[in-house]
């Protein structure tokens, strides 16, 4: 690979996932992994399957719920309730925190909650139970997101992120992140 340009080298990595996938991915979206894919001329986008959030919203009872903005809230901050989840709550919180979870990769503006409310696994109580509804309020707002990995020929080394979160003033800032909230 020595003294191939960027493109030639995208264009060897195409290549070699088309011979090892077969042509498994066209402009159709096809399932892999338990998500859906599909591979446009100058990009691939990844999402969910359709029935899986609706299915996740149907576990709480929020399919008719309204959404909100953000996954996350300072007013929810305020409204403690420590009590101890049952355990049938319990094993509920577990299992949509970690659909949550499941979802980050097509779904990268839920990783810090998805993180957050895994620290909570071992002993959830009816606080946390809020906190988790809702990051599910805020994606029944937008079922359809469809996360797009382009490549504008110039660089494959280089990831690029943007973040439009300001955590900073939970009252409870432990991080599990080393420092990246």
């Amino acid at each position: 690979m020595k003294n191939q340009t960027n493109t030639s080298i995208w264009a060897d990595l195409a290549q070699d996932v088309t011979l090892k996938l077969g042509d498994r991915f066209s402009a159709e979206w096809q399932a892999y992994l338990g998500r859906r894919w599909r591979r446009l001329p100058d990009a691939w986008e990844v999402k969910m399957p359709d029935e899986y959030f609706p299915e996740l919203l149907r576990q709480f009872g929020l399919q008719n719920c309204r959404s909100v903005g953000s996954p996350w809230s300072h007013e929810v901050c305020q409204v403690a309730d420590t009590m101890p989840l049952s355990e049938v709550e319990t094993t509920l919180y577990r299992s949509g925190t970690g659909k949550v979870a499941w979802s980050v990769f097509c779904r990268p503006e839920l990783a810090w909650s998805a993180k957050d409310l895994a620290k909570h696994m071992q002993s959830p109580n009816h606080f946390h139970m809020q906190r988790l509804k809702r990051v599910l309020r805020f994606i029944s707002g937008s079922l359809n997101a469809v996360l797009r990995l382009t490549y504008d020929g110039t660089s494959l080394d280089c990831v690029k992120g943007i973040s439009d979160s300001d955590w900073g003033t939970l009252e409870d800032p432990r991080s599990t992140s080393g420092g990246l909230n």
